[in-house]
């Protein structure tokens, strides 16, 4: 019990903030850089490993068929790294943020009495704790987004190298 009391104490303070951003990062960036890597795959999964001559037909193509337009397919690539970038960098400042709450909990340590310097290093700890709790999370999700992420520029890589 003290120990779910310790965890959860300061959700309405720095632990929460922290807690928001676990969310975000997890629902907003890593959500658009799945949606966009999987657009991206679907785009190029078409064409990639296609003939040149297709390849070149269908980019001239103005009839009902599907045509490729490869600026559109760059700006998606581009825009997958951009969130997969936002995704990466948040999730490597999660531990800093848990560190952060700890060292705001522990400076809030004026008075040497036991029970302020208890509750202070509780809040502290919480900090860390979901600091490298969301780091961790958002790590084991990177490691799904990164294969995807990857292999779309090396098929688009090997697009605009065939093309050439």
């Amino acid at each position: 019990m003290e120990l779910l009391k310790a965890i959860f104490g300061n959700i309405l303070g720095l632990d929460g903030f922290i807690i928001i951003i676990i969310i975000l990062n997890i629902f907003v960036a890593g959500t658009f850089t799945r949606r966009l890597s999987n657009k991206a795959e679907n785009t190029m999964r078409k064409v990639v490993y296609k003939p040149i001559d297709e390849i070149v037909e269908q980019i001239g193509k103005k009839s009902k068929e599907e045509k490729l337009d490869l600026h559109e397919l760059k700006d998606l690539i581009e825009r997958q790294h951009v969130w997969y970038q936002v995704f990466i960098s948040v999730t490597s400042i999660m531990p800093l943020l848990g560190i952060l709450g700890t060292v705001i909990s522990l400076l809030g340590t004026t008075a040497l009495e036991q029970g302020i310097i208890q509750a202070n290093f509780l809040t502290a700890l919480s900090s860390t704790f979901w600091g490298i709790v969301g780091a961790i999370i958002c790590r084991v999700i990177e490691g799904t987004l990164t294969p995807g992420v990857e292999r779309n520029q090396d098929n688009f890589d090997l697009l605009i190298n065939k093309i050439r």
